[in-house]
């Protein structure tokens, strides 16, 4: 379960510490497919009929460990929307997302799910 990114390391003036190599990496990889990922989750959202019919809205903040090969593993709700017909959905969508472009190295994602009614 470790990471798959090797640190880059040196010697000398402006050598990189071990794991700070790693780090970057996984620092540009967010920079460059977070909100990619965050999109792809929102626009896998189902919107339960349930919820539609009573007018439910609610923003369910998920957390989850995206993997090296780009899969998921561990979804959990960390702050759900009051409403558990919602917050089941955003597990499902972040589910239904996956596989997403694959990361340096193993982190845990938490990003919001938005329900809202138009």
């Amino acid at each position: 379960m470790g990471a798959t990114a090797r640190a880059a390391t040196g010697t000398g003036e402006g050598a990189e510490e071990p794991g700070e190599g790693r780090a970057k990496a996984t620092g540009r990889y967010f920079e460059k497919h977070f909100a990619y990922i965050r999109d792809a989750i929102q626009q896998g959202i189902s919107y339960p009929a349930t919820a539609r019919r009573m007018g439910w809205e609610g923003k369910v903040v998920v957390s989850f460990l995206l993997l090296a090969d780009g899969s998921v593993r561990d979804v959990r709700i960390v702050r759900g929307s009051g409403h558990p017909a919602l917050d089941r959905g955003a597990v499902d969508a972040v589910r239904k997302a996956a596989p997403f472009p694959k990361p340096p190295a193993e982190a845990e994602i938490v990003t919001p799910v938005i329900y809202r009614l138009e």
